[in-house]
């Protein structure tokens, strides 16, 4: 093989390996910008996913959830939780929170994340147009906010709400 040859190749097979390394590193850049975001059917397939123990998923949630979607930021100082719990459940986690006023609660209630279209664009009040919002504190874990909205069956949400 001639120099030239040889030359020519060893320059294809860099700008291939080059341009290989370049289409690989493009989807991570932009997963790195987007939040992290999941779907469960119920609270066994997110333990499954890895969910609970990486913190994604609180353990305020309870086990009766279902529907569960979850979206965080990378650092996991923001995060918006939607699910369906038994209606036992939503009572129990109404009865032992401690309620926040309605007006923190609406000033704290975050847009809806990139790619979080199920999140509601307003906090959903009850039938007589109110809201109730309560604070969920847990060591180690940024304060929490949190609402049962109520249609066919109780449906939690839980986001970021900053410090208490």
């Amino acid at each position: 093989m001639h120099s030239d040859q040889f030359s020519r190749l060893r320059t294809i097979a860099i700008s291939v390996i080059v341009l290989g390394a370049v289409l690989l590193a493009l989807p991570l850049a932009r997963m790195s910008d987007a939040p992290g975001k999941a779907i469960y059917a119920d609270y066994d397939a997110a333990v499954r996913g890895g969910a609970v123990r990486l913190g994604f998923i609180p353990p305020i949630v309870p086990h009766s959830a279902t529907d569960i979607r979850e979206m965080h930021d990378e650092k996991g100082t923001a995060r918006w939780l939607s699910f369906n719990v038994a209606a036992p459940d939503a009572e129990y986690l109404r009865t032992t929170l401690v309620p926040i006023e309605e007006q923190e609660a609406i000033a704290a209630f975050p847009r809806p994340p990139k790619g979080g279209a199920w999140w509601p664009k307003v906090i959903p009040a009850d039938a007589e147009g109110d809201v109730h919002a309560y604070r969920v504190t847990e060591p180690g874990s940024p304060p929490m906010c949190l609402t049962i909205a109520y249609d066919t069956q109780p449906r939690v949400l839980l986001w970021s709400c900053g410090q208490s």
